[in-house]
Parts: structure tokens; sequence; C-alpha cells
């Protein structure tokens, strides 16, 4: 009797928006300098943003933990100015009050790489690693599109070659290897990962050095995540990069591809529809050309100005006992790249001077390390007046904290974050557009949430 009710109440919670974690959402704010280092999750193709998308057009929440409020951030189309002369990262910061609590400040750094040049980009090697275990079948045809968009876009030095996580390395021209990528049953990814890695090993070390892991989700990682991750950071330090790539729209099970990606300070993107993969190679210069190898930044707040801090996207818990610790992982950032870090701060009454400062260390490919300092200056300008870039990720990010249960609706109106990305648009960017449609929908299904709870409780 209590299974028919439940699965009856199943029901009427999908039916009406609603969904079944009804855990109490958690504001927080950790004292200053608690967490100084915020792990870089940098992608101009976001998986958590495919996903989320998919989900609210059918009208459905999303399940909490598969929401990332950094890499709805990082989505966004933000365009600031490159570093000047030969200067691989520029960094910016801003500051402004924050949208949802008076005496509060939200903190944007933005890390920028140098433009791409082209003509003197070094040869790529990229080796594609295909799991062939898809979950739905069908969904391969996702997979081997988005492959072909991505070898068109590689130029007449770079090479490229494909291995299958059941039928090993593709000798065959690179069009008919890609159109014979079939779904197969389980196994091979790890053994695939080993034997691409050591392509890439065998290539010039001055090359640009890709492994590309096109993969639906897959448990074997999981079951092997420690070594993997371990391997991936070590491979990382030696120039070899490492870029996941989730295919179908019932992408799941990500959690290992996302550690051993983390590893390796690479990004992780997903591809829902077979004209997904064109977008990835319009921007494919990015993903294989860096302007900065393991980045890291470093936060230290004035705790004589700053009472409490809350870093948008600590998801990393979630990533722990699946190997080394994502958060000590530097980012890489590519040419023409913009990635963000995002605080909201609570001041001190009287609150006059700077707020801190920032420490970036990064290495350019050929050069030695190097270490940038950058003041957080005290709260620069109210909310309306601060720049568009700002509000529209402030916006972004709200919209993930909530749908993720890391702010309450009481404290972060979800029919205000609506209005906020409404506001903060700008007209030439076609994301902008997408979130505010994202952020409208989303505040009716959560409002839906809201009025069926007590029924889900009952």
């Amino acid at each position: 009797m209590i299974a028919v009710w439940l699965w009856g109440m199943t029901g009427v919670a999908a039916e009406l928006g609603c969904r079944l974690d009804q855990r109490a959402p958690v504001s927080w704010f950790d004292a200053p300098n608690e967490d100084p280092w915020p792990g870089l999750t940098i992608s101009g193709h976001s998986a958590a943003w495919s996903r989320l998308s998919r989900s609210i057009e059918r009208g459905r929440l999303p399940a909490r933990g598969a929401v990332r409020p950094e890499e709805l951030v990082q989505a966004l189309d933000i365009t600031q100015r490159p570093p000047r002369g030969n200067e691989d990262l520029a960094v910016r910061i801003e500051v402004a009050q924050s949208p949802w609590e008076a005496g509060a400040a939200v903190v944007r750094a933005t890390l920028t790489g140098r433009r791409a040049r082209n003509r003197r980009r070094a040869p790529a090697h990229v080796v594609f690693v295909v799991d062939q275990d898809a979950q739905v079948p069908r969904t391969m045809v996702v997979a081997r599109r988005a492959l072909h968009a991505i070898v068109s876009g590689l130029g007449p030095n770079d090479t490229v070659s494909i291995i299958g996580s059941t039928s090993g390395a593709l000798s065959a021209p690179i069009a008919a290897a890609i159109d014979g990528l079939q779904p197969v049953g389980r196994g091979g990814v790890p053994e695939a990962l080993e034997a691409g890695w050591a392509a890439l090993q065998e290539a010039p070390p001055d090359a640009l050095r890709r492994l590309i892991l096109v993969s639906d989700g897959d448990l074997e990682l999981l079951e092997q995540s420690e070594h993997l991750t371990t391997r991936a950071m070590q491979l990382s330090s030696e120039g070899i990069g490492l870029v996941g790539l989730g295919y179908g729209e019932d992408h799941g099970r990500d959690d290992s591809v996302e550690a051993i990606v983390q590893a390796a300070g690479g990004p992780l993107l997903h591809i829902a529809q077979p004209f997904d993969g064109s977008q990835i190679a319009q921007h494919l210069h990015s993903l294989l050309e860096p302007a900065a190898r393991d980045v890291r930044v470093l936060v230290h707040w004035d705790e004589r100005q700053v009472a409490g801090v809350h870093r948008v996207g600590n998801h990393f818990g979630r990533l722990t006992g699946l190997g080394p610790a994502a958060e000590n992982v530097g980012g890489e950032i590519g040419v023409g790249q913009t990635a963000t870090v995002l605080y909201e701060v609570r001041l001190r009454p009287g609150a006059v001077g700077p707020l801190g400062g920032i420490r970036v260390q990064s290495s350019a490919p050929g050069r030695p390390p190097r270490e940038r300092r950058v003041r957080i200056p005290v709260v620069q300008n109210d909310f309306d007046d601060a720049s568009p870039d700002l509000k529209i990720s402030v916006a972004a990010a709200s919209l993930g904290e909530l749908l993720s249960g890391t702010q309450a609706l009481d404290r972060v109106p979800p029919e205000r974050v609506a209005s906020l990305a409404a506001s903060a648009a700008r007209p030439n960017k076609p994301r902008d557009q997408a979130l505010v449609t994202l952020a409208q929908r989303a505040a009716e299904l959560l409002r839906s949430q809201e009025r069926c709870a007590p029924r889900l409780r009952q």
C-alpha cells in the first residue's frame, strides 16, 4: 500500500514540476580565509547548462546534484580585453553592492587568455577516446556528429586518431572510422584512456597534445577513478591536456568523468543534439591551445573589512573519494577564453578599505611560472551601476544556486532573479536571452514545487 502511494505521489510531483529531494536550502557564508582556493571550472560550453536547459524546457526541475552554478557563469559569452603585449593572462576585479543583502558585496574576478596566434600555432595531436557503452544506443549519432565537427576544425599540420572502448585503435580513414563507431557492450574505457595517453606521450613535447574523452558516463571509470585521476594529474603536468565531452540527453553517472577531467585541469563539455557539435568546433582553438596552464587563484580577505564569504559553485566536495583533491589542481585557460570566479561577501559595518587581494599563479607554455597580485577594492558601484558582465554573471549564479539548493527562495526570490536576468541581458548575446527564458521558467517551477511540497510531506 505504501509503495502504491509513493508511486502515485511521484507521478503527481512530476506533473507539477516538483522534485522529491525536498531538503532545506542552505545559504552559507564561510569565515574569511576558511576556503581560499577556488578550484577553477573553466569551460566555454557547459555540461551543466545543456542538461539544465533540457530539463526545464520539459517542465521539470533538475536534480540538485546535477546543477553547477559556476558552470552556468562560465557558459556566458563574456568578452574581456585580452592581455597587453606578450602577456599570457589578464586579471581584472569588479566589486559592487549585492542585490540580495544590504551590507554585502559581490566580487567578480575575471581571467582572460591572450588572443590566438593562428599562423604560429604549434601542430595539434588529438586523440579521441570514445566510450561505446552508450546508455541510450541511438545517442551515438550525437557523438559521431561532434567528432566530425571537431575534426573539420583542425588544420593541415594537425593529427588525429580514434580509440574505441571496445574496438581499440581505429586505422581506417578518419571519416570512415568515426562513422564506424557503434554502441557496443560494456568494457574497455580505462584501457582505452591508457592507450590514448601512451600515444600522446610519443608525440613531440612542444606540440599541442589533447585527449578528448567522449562518454555518456561510465561506471568502470568510477571503479578506477583514483588511479586514473592520479595519471591525469601527472600527464597534465607534462603538457597532455584532457577534455571531457559528454553526449546524449540522458548523459549521467558523470561524477567519475568530472573527477578525472578536473584532475587534469580541463573543461567538461556536453552535447545533447547532433547540431551541438558545431558550437564546439567554432571555439576549438581555445580547447587546443592553452594561454596559461596550472592556473590557481588564491584569495586573501582583510578580516577587518569582511565578515563572511560565499563562493559560487563550491561543489568539489561531491568528488571526494574519487582521487586526488580537485581543489589542489590548477585549471587551464585557452587562448581567447575568459574564466570567472564569483563571490558574495558580508562586509563589516563601516568597511572603507580594500577588501583583500588575489594572487593568480600560472605558467604559459615555454615560459617559467609567474604570479600576479591584484587588490580587491572596496565597493565601487551600486549593483544597478555595475557592468553588464557582472550583472548577468550574478543572475546566472543566483539561478544556479536556487536550483542546486544552496540559496533559499525567500532570500533570493526566483522572480527577482528572472527580472535581474532580463534587465542585464545584452541584446547581442544569444546565451543571455536563453538565460532570461530559463530563469522565467525556473521561477514558475520553483514556485510549483513550493506549493506541492506540503502534499509530498502528507
